[in-house]
């Protein structure tokens, strides 16, 4: 590092790194696009010709889910609000495990390009197909926009590089070596990437503890601070971070991402279920330079962003493999009202929904004042605190708690005032409901058989209602009596064995 006044900037040293890095990451899309340049086919480029191994997919996959916006927002959060979050962190593992019953016995066996083919077999409507796709690439967008985001942040802040250059330039090399080398070169360069990630995570913690006199102090630092906080278990919807919410929203959230096309492209990119991309570059570099303009944590930005669009989708995932009543026009009106509240309480909460008190700031000795001022921007907030130099931490704290409204346990009910955390759990939810609701009102008018082809269920979901995979001509059907209720089951030519 080379320091310039207060400001530190990076030296030598540090821009071979980076640029070592960023040479290494287009070179493993080289490598892929002239390995196959010949015999290319899309059964290769999408799906890495189903002969990748559990190990880098899974590598690929903590990548593409733990990206700067966790690497940033995480430490960032944890020092403005305390450490509640940390339930979220946990959630995830038994989120995989829910996946192991539902996401992979279910699309694996149906070799799957497209997540989206799903919904056009199921619901047999070539328009839910498309609904679904649009919504997944809302979600995506979103997402990839605010990862662009942040590492744009952050080289503006170290490297002293303008924002736009750094976002176009982080861009347009994810964008160039997804486009030539395929699915192989993102699961290799995401395997790359993520030891990186760790290695710098492990120097972080290393050094960070070493100067700051050891992690017991560090510990007694924070709770000194208030920061140490794991016992909020209020019922209050409203608090931003409790047990509950973390723990329920923070589960839904990460299922969520089993019916993504991130993982499902991957899921079927294995070569057994034992071991078990869309590209919107320019689009995506534009809206990240865009994003600048809002406030807020991004976790809360990433959370509120995707599950407006991914949660109603899940739910409609959801709701088709879990339910033979399903069919198209109950499909159709439960997302259709799951994605109404879910974007009605996402925009509601930005525009009127009281933000949750901050803790006070810690002590900044050691720190220049400049790039104290840059990384709290780069971290926690990013908003246009991030281009204002000169602005201190104090300035930063004072401009914006001037037209913000700061939530009170007494204040009176409103729905804006919700946790962003419980946005996974309201979409979700009532998609299916209103789903249910639908189907069951349309098919009692139609008086429509309750009708699904068994290879579009989940394993448990054909046991709990006792559906049987049976192979049959495709006109015929088969009556299945549970309790009261006869369900007719239209199998499919090609039935497979659960």
């Amino acid at each position: 590092m080379s320091q310039i006044g207060e400001q530190v900037y990076f030296g030598i040293t540090d821009y071979v790194m980076l640029a070592a890095m960023l040479g290494f990451s287009l070179g493993i899309g080289i490598f892929f696009a002239i390995r196959g340049n010949k015999t290319k086919t899309k059964f290769e480029y999408l799906l890495g010709s189903r002969q990748m191994g559990a190990l880098p997919v899974a590598l690929s996959l903590f990548a593409t889910f733990h990206s700067a916006i966790s690497l940033l927002g995480t430490p960032a959060e944890v020092y403005t609000y305390g450490t509640m979050i940390v339930y979220s962190t946990i959630v995830p593992s038994l989120s995989f495990l829910f996946m192991t019953v539902t996401s992979v016995p279910l699309f694996y066996p149906l070799k799957l390009t497209s997540v989206n083919e799903y919904l056009e077999r199921r619901y047999n409507s070539k328009f839910v197909r498309i609904l679904g796709t649009f919504l997944g690439i809302i979600s995506s967008m979103s997402y990839m926009t605010i990862s662009l985001l942040s590492p744009g942040l952050a080289l503006q802040t170290v490297a002293g590089l303008p924002l736009w250059l750094s976002i176009v330039v982080i861009g347009l090399i994810g964008t160039f070596y997804t486009t030539i080398g395929g699915l192989k070169s993102v699961i290799w360069t995401d395997v790359f990437q993520t030891f990186i990630i760790f290695g710098g995570i492990i120097v972080i913690l290393v050094k960070g503890s070493y100067d700051s006199g050891g992690i017991e102090n560090v510990m007694k630092v924070a709770a000194d601070n208030g920061r140490m906080i794991f016992d909020d278990i209020r019922i209050d919807p409203r608090v931003r971070h409790t047990v509950w919410d973390q723990s329920i929203g923070g589960f839904v959230y990460w299922a969520s991402s089993g019916f993504s096309q991130s993982t499902v492209q991957r899921i079927s990119s294995v070569k057994s279920p034992q071991q078990a991309n869309g590209i919107y570059g320019l689009g995506i570099i534009g809206l990240a330079y865009l994003l600048r303009e809002f406030s807020g944590p991004v976790t809360q930005l990433t959370y509120s962003a995707i599950s407006a669009a991914s949660a109603p989708l899940t739910g409609l995932f959801f709701f088709g493999a879990a339910f033979p009543q399903a069919e198209v026009v109950g499909g159709l009106f439960g997302i259709s009202v799951g994605l109404a509240v879910n974007i009605w309480l996402t925009l509601g909460s930005f525009m009127y929904g009281a933000r949750a008190p901050r803790l006070p700031l810690g002590t900044t000795v050691g720190c220049s004042s400049a790039n104290t001022t840059s990384a709290w921007a780069v971290a926690r907030n990013v908003s246009s605190a991030a281009t204002s130099p000169s602005t201190g931490i104090s300035g930063i704290m004072r401009s914006t708690t001037k037209t913000i409204t700061y939530f009170r346990t007494d204040k009176e009910f409103s729905l804006y005032d919700l946790s962003y955390s419980w946005s996974p759990v309201i979409g979700v939810t009532v998609t299916v409901i209103a789903g249910l609701f639908g189907s069951v009102i349309y098919r009692t008018l139609s008086k429509s058989p309750v009708t699904s082809d068994p290879a579009l269920l989940f394993p448990w979901a054909k046991r709990l209602w006792c559906i049987k995979d049976i192979a049959l001509d495709s006109s015929k059907e088969i009556n299945v009596t549970k309790g009261d209720q006869e369900l007719a089951v239209i199998t499919s030519l090609k039935s497979y064995s659960s």
